[in-house]
């Protein structure tokens, strides 16, 4: 049987994107918990911390550098 997930898009703060900036974020329970220049390394170093969450409590996030126009 499956298990409906609520995903819930956690805002990050202005200092966070900042300094997170062309990176990737792993957030946990609204704050970024790992970071790195791909997915991959943010994913691990969040799993580290808090091994005991779910990877559907991970949210993975890409902050993009100030000035960069996503379309």
């Amino acid at each position: 049987m499956e298990k409906d997930v609520e995903i819930k898009f956690t805002d990050i703060g202005i200092e966070e994107e900042e300094r997170f900036a062309g990176q990737h974020v792993a957030i946990v329970e609204g704050k970024v918990e790992g970071w790195g220049s791909n997915v991959k390394e943010a994913f691990d170093m969040a799993r580290r911390k808090f091994p005991q969450k779910g990877s559907e409590e991970v949210l993975l996030r890409f902050i993009p550098q100030e000035g960069l126009l996503v379309l």
